[in-house]
């Protein structure tokens, strides 16, 4: 095994790497919050903070596309949004648009999203009564509290993403 040189570790680079990382993570992510089927490849827009971030970006453009299952990524720095239809995501230096116009059916993708929205109001509304009634509260266990607690924490998160992604198929 080589022998871990200290002097040859950069920050600066594993910034980097954790920022291209993310990169991926958020279109892999955008793709399967509209059910995208991984062997479907699609296109992406992808706006930088600066020209070192574009430069990082445009050296590892093919990696990036083979990991992110799409087809044309445009890089490029403070890039207006797309005219088509699209989903974003907004990730360190970088905000991603990913093309949906012609992948999905966005009116059955609307429908789909709107009843998800509606059955996660539904389970929040379950949950804070279960929060709010004293007796639950004093005969539960500090762990099922704190579980019931949890649930209500993913809950709204979930309904911030889902509402989120309902608007932007409007837009």
């Amino acid at each position: 095994m080589p022998e871990l040189s200290e002097s040859n570790i950069s920050a600066g680079i594993e910034n980097d790497i954790l920022g291209i990382q993310n990169l991926i993570s958020a279109i892999r992510n955008l793709r399967a919050e509209i059910n995208l089927s991984p062997s479907v490849k699609c296109d992406a827009s992808v706006s930088c903070h600066s020209d070192l971030s574009c430069i990082i970006l445009k050296s590892v453009l093919d990696y990036i596309k083979a990991l992110a299952k799409s087809e044309n990524i445009d890089i490029g720095v403070n890039l207006k949004k797309p005219s088509y239809k699209f989903i974003t995501s907004v990730i360190g230096d970088y905000q991603v648009y990913l093309k949906i116009e012609g992948l999905i059916d966005i009116e059955k993708e609307k429908e789909r999203t709107q009843k998800e929205i509606e059955r996660a109001e539904k389970f929040l509304i379950s949950i804070n009564k279960k929060l709010a009634n004293e007796n639950f509260m004093s005969r539960a266990s500090e762990e099922v509290v704190e579980n019931e607690k949890k649930k209500q924490s993913d809950t709204i998160s979930k309904l911030e993403k889902l509402k989120t992604h309902f608007k932007s198929l409007i837009n």
